[in-house]
């Protein structure tokens, strides 16, 4: 009896080695895109000056979430809360990143004055999202954010 408990317990401590080995943490991903993805290369987009020949993961700024544009995504655009980003950026293939862990970040220009505050939260949010993977960030359309300099 004693024995059987044993074994008992034994395959359920070892089954639970097993599941965690298979769900990666959030922690582990990260690292896991740090190793597979090189640090941003300033070198390759320093002369991309139009959006449309931004290979990176392109990240716009909404009241209400982020909107995603990479090619190595299905439609080419995804709209999502920011609560979604960590996992979407993770979930890119290492082609996605041919400028190495960096994004283009802009915020939505069409907007109303209520926007305003709205955009520089959920940007704020999007950036410690970033800053902990940790990706680079190339503010677009410039280097301020539009909601700073009102």
């Amino acid at each position: 009896m004693l024995m059987r408990t044993f074994i008992a317990m034994s395959v359920a401590f070892l089954g639970t080695f097993a599941f965690v080995g298979e769900m990666p943490t959030f922690g582990q991903q990260a690292t896991a895109f740090s190793r597979t993805v090189p640090a941003a290369d300033h070198d390759k987009y320093k002369s991309v000056r139009d959006a449309k020949d931004w290979a990176n993961p392109y990240l716009v700024v909404l009241r209400d979430g982020v909107q995603l544009t990479s090619s190595a995504v299905p439609s080419g655009r995804k709209v999502m809360a920011v609560s979604e980003l960590r996992a979407a950026l993770l979930g890119l293939p290492t082609s996605a990143w041919p400028y190495g862990r960096v994004v283009a970040l802009q915020e939505n220009g069409l907007r109303s004055a209520p926007d305003d505050k709205l955009i520089m939260n959920t940007r704020l949010a999007a950036e410690t999202v970033l800053k902990a993977l940790p990706v680079e960030i190339d503010r677009w359309p410039s280097a301020e954010p539009l909601a700073a300099s009102r």
